[in-house]
């Protein structure tokens, strides 16, 4: 007797799971059961049923599903996320239920009503990457349905999954150039405000201004990106509960790691075998092909709990980064998002220290486009912010951009150097930096629209462009892509008010604080932006406080130190610092300050820049020839009619 055939076919595989399962049925487990019940009667089935998908394997907090169409998948998987925003609205973001789904074109085996196969295995392993409230394809899936779509499609990364040989392609759904609610930060007004213009509309002005596209065909680059597996946090006492919290920390840590785009992070699918398991880190990091592994453990009393955390080097086990931490046991979630937030920032700082190290040690000949990238970010993150430091710095991301033009980190950095050229008063051609810095913003933004460092550049961009309302796009989109991202928080938080007005200068210094406790290790020129945001806050004190613990002895620090001075009533010491802006620029004006930076023009921050030179006896008018190239609106009336009376008296 033969063999019996094996029946195969070609199908769409969608795999989708609730994030944060365990924590949501221990909160409230008849509600959630409840909850779910209704939504796959009321919402998930009706949708599945008009794309033509069939439930194939389906369980408490997920499902696998299969579609004849591989464009009916993706159109179900979108219209099931974008309803999901809309669910339960009276709920708190954390006690919603959110889906990951991700969606591969592969063969499967068919065995009655049921499939396997690499196919359903792909699909899974997608899923368990992708970020809650969002869709991940693969690369067949992507080949099959780009173009047919309103949809921007946009490159995830290769990932080596568990139990699969060759790595994985991926490409996220952007939901027309915005990510799902579930991203939405919960911090500051800016985040809780609605767009005005229609989602489609917004991202056309994004795209006009930026001549942006969000396809971008190719191989990936040549940039081996730092990886990490974060180990499943140990606990002591084997409590169910403590296990549970144990686990929702495991969880929510990889999301926030995996955020940052240049990092690779291990999926949580392919961490949870090492559970309670004692083994060597290197061997670890050779199983899963990384070279750090994040190991936690939890100890939990009647009122407090304590973490401790640390990050090892697989290569040769030795330890980078450790801290413990100990919070009281009042408010569980807060307590998770706490410690969450606390050991992403400190390892993403150390991390960026580790691979600049690394990078450092190499053979010059043997550098790669990530590496010379990390030791120019190590350069422009120093405290030695000068002239000579940018320079240097920039010639690094220039050799990682010569390797691969798609970087968009390196093109954000680069982008600041010359806005600081520009700004600072170094360059000895203003308009060229300023021109040079609009093109690396753009061509970030290109590189990697979803990139949250990238998208704040862009608004930095726009704004010096007086392009308001396509650089408040800019923002929203790069504080939903990054959070947790410090660089993106002290970025907007620093120029917030500038921007937004002093009436709202308290959310752009809660951002900015929250940066730097994101950042433990931050580099003492931070402080600047502490300071700069304190000033518009007015709390001015603590800009003085701030700025001299800045190290940065730029021109920067000198104005806002002179203007806090004198709304201090200090006179002496203002004059100091005025005396030392025009040392370092004679013809300073804020007219002409002003107008150069990202100030709306005549709005109420710039109203409390010129009040704060006023006082502090800074030079406030622009030359004739200057004011000419200044915006009306940042010219100020008793300097016009100084300018008058020059022209007007004979020579």
């Amino acid at each position: 007797m033969g063999t019996a055939r094996v029946e195969r076919r070609l199908s769409a595989i969608l795999a989708a799971d609730v994030v944060g399962y365990s924590r949501l049925m221990e909160c409230n487990e008849a509600g959630t059961f409840e909850r779910l019940k209704r939504l796959r009667r009321e919402l998930i089935e009706p949708v599945l049923e008009r794309y033509g998908g069939r439930f194939v394997d389906l369980k408490g907090d997920g499902a696998v599903v299969e579609f004849g169409s591989v464009a009916a998948a993706v159109e179900a998987a979108v219209e099931i996320q974008r309803a999901m925003l809309d669910q339960d609205p009276e709920l708190p973001e954390t006690m919603r239920i959110r889906y990951r789904i991700g969606i591969n074109l592969g063969d499967v085996i068919v065995d009655g009503d049921t499939i396997y196969g690499d196919g359903v295995n792909v699909a899974a392993r997608i899923e368990a990457l992708c970020e809650p409230g969002g869709v991940w394809l693969s690369r067949s899936v992507y080949n099959q349905v780009k173009g047919k779509f309103n949809l921007a499609l946009i490159p995830s990364g290769l990932h080596q999954v568990k139990n699969i040989s060759e790595a994985v392609e991926t490409f996220r759904v952007a939901f027309n150039g915005i990510m799902p609610a579930a991203h939405r930060p919960t911090v500051t007004g800016l985040q809780a405000r609605r767009w005005k213009l229609p989602a489609i509309g917004a991202l056309l002005a994004l795209f006009l201004s930026f001549g942006a596209w969000l396809f971008w065909p190719g191989e990936p680059p040549p940039n081996p990106q730092p990886g990490i597996a974060v180990l499943p946090f140990a606990t002591q006492g084997g409590d169910a509960k403590e296990e549970q919290f144990a686990d929702g920390l495991t969880e929510d840590l990889i999301i926030e790691l995996a955020r940052y785009r240049y990092l690779f992070v291990i999926a949580r699918s392919s961490v949870i075998p090492y559970k309670g398991r004692v083994t060597d880190v290197r061997q670890i990091g050779r199983e899963l092909g990384v070279r750090y592994v994040f190991q936690g453990s939890l100890d939990g009393e009647a009122d407090r709990v304590r973490v401790t955390a640390q990050l090892v080097d697989a290569t040769n086990s030795s330890q980078i980064w450790s801290e413990r931490y100990e919070r009281p046991l009042a408010d569980l979630f807060g307590l998770r998002d706490d410690i969450v937030q606390h050991i992403t920032g400190a390892l993403i700082s150390r991390l960026d220290r580790a691979d600049a190290e690394l990078a450092r040690r190499k053979p010059p000949a043997s550098l790669q486009a990530y590496d010379f990238y990390a030791i120019g970010r190590d350069l422009f993150r120093s405290d030695g912010v000068t002239k000579e430091n940018m320079a240097k710095a920039r010639s690094y991301f220039e050799k990682a951009l010569a390797i691969d033009p798609h970087f968009s980190r390196a093109w954000y950095l680069v982008g600041w150097t010359h806005f600081n050229d520009a700004h600072l008063g170094w360059a000895d051609d203003q308009a060229r930096s300023w021109a040079l810095f609009h093109e690396a913003a753009r061509r970030a933004v290109v590189a990697d629209p979803a990139d949250a460092t990238a998208q704040t550049l862009a608004g930095v961009s726009h704004f010096r462009l007086r392009e308001f309302e396509a650089g408040e796009l800019a923002w929203q989109l790069a504080l939903r892509f990054g959070p947790n991202d410090y660089s993106t928080l002290r970025d907007t938080g620093c120029m917030f008010a500038m921007v937004f007005g002093t009436e709202r200068a308290a959310e752009g210094l809660e951002i900015t604080k929250r940066a730097l406790r994101l950042n433990p290790m931050h580099p003492a020129w931070h402080f600047n932006c502490l300071g700069r945001a304190s000033y518009y806050a007015g709390a001015y004190k603590d800009v003085v406080a701030a700025l001299l613990n800045a190290n940065r002895p730029d021109i920067e620090q000198n104005i806002y130190l002179a203007m806090a001075y004198a709304q201090l009533g200090r006179p002496h010491e203002a004059a100091i610092e005025v005396a030392r802006v025009i040392s370092k620029k004679p013809d300073f004006s804020a007219e002409t300050w002003i107008d150069k930076d990202i100030f709306r023009p005549g709005g109420s921050a710039a109203m409390l820049f010129f009040d704060g030179a006023r006082k502090a006896g800074l030079p406030l008018c622009a030359s004739v020839s200057d004011a000419a190239r200044i915006d009306p609106k940042n010219r100020l009336p008793e300097c016009d009619a100084e300018r008058t009376k020059a022209m007007l008296s004979p020579t």
